[in-house]
Order: structure tokens, then C-alpha cells, then sequence
């Protein structure tokens, strides 16, 4: 019931804004015929909480903070998700699944990977049992910052915790969506502009190229390795993108927006390699070619 209450508070939208119809009887013909309606914004769920946390005598639960963490985190509101995480810590309440689902969501949209990291450790910690929305909200979160070796790593740990017997009460189940996530996570690592990590790893052990041959050598090595990962990674898509083709689990999902997503990927992948492009040399022109060939 208490509930049913706030969602009313919450999506009033309208209030009567008319006579109170207590004026002795004087004047009824002036009296509106129909209630006159004006638009009034809704109370925000933090002013709900206190209502019935003050007016009602009611002690905070983690289902009340989690709605609140919920509806900070929709309009990216760090501070607000920071905060109420303070008050639930200073009530004592434990983080359940459906708070990490929240919060990793929350800071997968805010491009906060550091974040999400602590507290996918937090939760193996605390031995937070993950869900299907627990698996799906981290895939969509590494998705939206391309973090592809992450991703890989959780669609094969959703893969086989669906397997294993355990989790039958979990109702954990594999759908299109967990390989769209996979999919759209390459999408936007490719969209990124081309990075060499063996440069950065050079650059890191502070390797002095003493000789313009030896920086040629250097460069064509860093070419090729740039070259076989982008080539590892677009075999990796096109292997979750037949399965979603052949599989007949799969087959009779796919929409148009699916269809859409694999072209995204597939153009990232094309302007990434263009972008890398820089001197118009011929290595990487041959490399082209055989990179061309292998796609067909």
C-alpha cells in the first residue's frame, strides 16, 4: 500500500486549480462548470523517501535506497549515487544484487570503467550472487566503452554459469542481446582512433632507437602487430555473428537492427584501418590487400 502511495505522489501530474466551492452559496453561477487543471511537477523520489521515512515512522530499507540510486543514476547524478551509497552505509545496509546491477549500469554510462571494476571485486567479495540483468549490464557497460577482452571474458562466464546446474533457480539464459553487446563492443572500439600498444609499450620501457634502419624495423613490427590484432578481432565478431545467423535459438530474433549494428561495426573497422593510413605507404597498402582477401 505504502507503494501504491508514492507512484501516485510521483506521477501526479495535474492538480485542481478551481473555487473550493465553499462560499455560502453566493454567486454559483460564477462557479466552473468543469475542474480547471494546471500542470504541477512531481515529487522527486528523494522527497517521497523522506515523507515516509519522517512522516510515516518508517526505517530505510535497501529497497528504498536502491529506487533512489536508481533514479540518480538515470540522470547521471554521480554526486546524488555517491551520496545515497553513504547513507546506506551508514544505516548498515547490505548491497544486494540489484544495487550492483544499478550502480554498474550507472557508471558504465558514465564511462567510469575504473568504478565498475571495484565493484565487480566488492561484489565477489561480499559473495553477491549475479543474475542475468547482472551479466547483461556488464556487457552493455563494456560495450559502450569498447573494453572487447572484458567482454569476451563475461559473455564466456555467463555462457557457463547458464550450463551449470546451480544456477537452475537463477533462470540464466543466453540470448541475442549478450552477443549484440559482444558485437556493439567492437563496434566502438573500433570507432576509437587507432592505438598501438606496442608503442606504448615502448615507450614505457624507454627504448632508444639509435639508427633510422632500427626505427624503420620498429615501425614495420608495430605495423604488423597492429594489423593481426585488428584482423583477430574482426574474425572474433564475425564467429558471434554466425552464430546468431545459424543458430535457430538465434536465428528467428534477428531484426533489422541487428543487421544495422553488424554494419556499424563492420564500417568502424574500415576507418579505423584508414585513419592508420598516415604516410600512404606501401606496407600498409599490401596489408590492406591481404586483409581484403581474407574477407572474402
Amino acid at each position: 500500500m505504502m507503494w501504491a502511495s508514492i507512484e501516485c505522489i510521483r506521477h501526479s501530474q495535474f492538480d485542481i486549480d478551481g473555487d473550493d466551492g465553499d462560499d455560502g452559496g453566493d454567486n454559483l453561477e460564477q462557479q466552473p462548470t468543469q475542474l480547471q487543471l494546471r500542470r504541477r511537477p512531481p515529487l522527486s523520489p528523494r522527497a517521497i523517501f523522506e515523507i515516509c521515512k519522517y512522516e510515516f515512522n518508517l526505517l530505510p530499507t535497501i529497497d528504498m535506497y536502491n529506487e533512489l540510486l536508481y533514479f540518480a543514476l538515470k540522470f547521471f547524478n554521480y554526486e546524488d549515487a555517491l551520496q545515497i551509497i553513504d547513507e546506506m552505509i551508514a544505516w548498515d545496509l547490505t548491497f544486494d544484487t540489484r544495487t550492483y546491477n544499478i550502480f554498474i549500469s550507472g557508471m558504465g554510462k558514465l564511462h567510469r570503467m575504473d568504478v565498475v571494476h571495484e565493484l565487480l571485486a566488492d561484489m565477489q567479495q561480499s559473495q553477491c550472487v549475479m543474475n542475468g540483468a547482472s551479466y547483461l549490464n556488464l556487457l552493455d557497460a563494456f560495450a559502450q566503452n569498447g573494453e572487447v577482452a572484458c567482454a569476451e571474458q563475461y559473455l564466456a562466464q555467463f555462457a557457463e554459469a547458464c550450463k551449470d546446474a546451480r544456477n537452475a533457480h537463477l533462470g540464466l539464459y543466453l540470448d541475442k542481446n549478450c552477443y549484440g553487446h559482444v558485437i556493439n563492443c567492437y563496434a566502438n572500439y573500433f570507432a576509437q582512433p587507432p592505438m598501438n600498444a606496442d608503442a606504448d609499450a615502448a615507450s614505457a620501457a624507454a627504448v632508444v632507437v639509435d639508427s633510422e634502419e632500427e626505427e624503420e624495423e620498429w615501425n614495420e613490427t608495430a605495423m604488423d602487430a597492429y594489423f593481426d590484432g585488428m584482423t583477430e578481432k574482426l574474425t572474433r565478431v564475425f564467429e558471434h555473428w554466425n552464430l546468431l545467423r545459424t543458430d535457430k535459438k538465434y536465428k528467428s530474433t534477428l531484426g533489422v537492427a541487428d543487421y544495422i549494428l553488424m554494419l556499424k561495426c563492420l564500417r568502424n573497422y574500415m576507418v579505423n584501418l584508414n585513419l592508420f593510413d598516415m604516410e600512404q605507404n606501401e606496407p600498409f597498402h599490401a596489408k590492406m590487400q591481404e586483409i581484403k582477401h581474407y574477407q572474402k
